[in-house]
């Protein structure tokens, strides 16, 4: 919760996002709202006066790492050398990574269905399929899928005007990138590296 004050934000109308492993979600809003999938709703839990909303997606980064790990099982390459590689080659992909889609429950689904107990899965796979081109569509699902928490939230009744980012994560340009595309709204990155410790911070000063 401290990552979301950490990353500056003082009211609502922020959507933010702390970004690792895996994905948390956090915003506030003046009123008490029924979001599917959203458990954690809980009155100046975040700023005072205002209710803090917590989502998240179990595997974000997880993801990632579980695939180039399977790629390259052996590789005495640093797995963030390998990251760095796929991306710029998933950067010369088409969306819709040529045909392919990952689901990306492959540690079960937090929001908004629930259930620890999905699985994930990759479509479209021929001969022909390449490392990027699914690459890219794990990047994909992991885009949409917080695509489908921000749709609930704003189906009820919350609205937002910027998305908010810190974690290792946001040092994925192309990632970023189409996080904006597809949810449509402006993203401002932290500049603080220890965003949540900062945040801590602040709530230990006041």
């Amino acid at each position: 919760h401290s990552g979301l004050l950490g990353m500056g934000v003082s009211g609502a109308g922020s959507f933010g996002m702390i970004m690792g492993t895996s994905v948390c979600q956090l915003f506030v809003a003046p009123d008490r709202r029924i979001v599917p999938g959203v458990m954690g709703v809980v009155e100046g839990g975040i700023l005072p006066g205002l209710f803090a909303y917590e989502a998240g997606q179990a595997a974000v980064g997880d993801l990632f790492s579980w695939y180039i790990q399977q790629l390259y099982p052996k590789s005495s390459t640093p797995e963030s050398d390998c990251h760095r590689v796929l991306t710029e080659q998933a950067g010369s992909v088409p969306p819709g990574s040529n045909g392919h889609t990952v689901l990306d429950w492959i540690n079960g689904n937090r929001s908004i269905l629930l259930d620890p107990a999905l699985s994930g899965a990759v479509f479209g796979l021929t001969m022909g399929s390449k490392p990027a081109e699914i690459y890219r569509a794990c990047l994909e699902s992991v885009v949409f899928g917080c695509r489908v928490i921000l749709d609930a939230v704003r189906a009820a009744g919350v609205t937002f005007n910027e998305v908010v980012a810190c974690g290792g994560l946001t040092e994925n340009e192309l990632l970023m990138q189409m996080y904006a595309d597809v949810l449509g709204l402006p993203i401002r990155v932290s500049s603080e590296k220890e965003t949540v410790a900062c945040g801590a911070a602040m709530y230990g000063a006041m």
